[in-house]
């Protein structure tokens, strides 16, 4: 073989690399807007679950004190009541 004969094979084989590594690249890209619109889909969706959480846990969290309230002045009340009776039997 003739040296520019080997040149030129060299020259073919560096476009054919420098081609799938183009390749490579572009696929890289793709599959890092692929990986990071995932990424943030997935946030989205976490952060609504947690709003959705949070607001149902405020809500549970209400009726709790609205039944430990009541429940208190129930309690006092007839604390109340009891020492109204023993009072008036004196």
């Amino acid at each position: 073989m003739v040296l520019e004969e080997r040149v030129s094979r060299l020259e073919g084989a560096y476009e054919r690399v420098d081609r799938r590594l183009a390749d490579l690249h572009e696929s890289m890209e793709g599959l890092r807007t692929d990986v990071n619109g995932r990424i943030d889909a997935l946030h989205t969706e976490m952060n609504s679950g947690l709003s959705s959480l949070r607001t149902d846990m405020e809500k549970r969290f209400n009726t709790l004190y609205m039944v430990v309230g009541s429940t208190s002045v129930a309690v006092l009340i007839a604390m109340i009541g009891i020492l109204v009776t023993i009072i008036q039997r004196f």
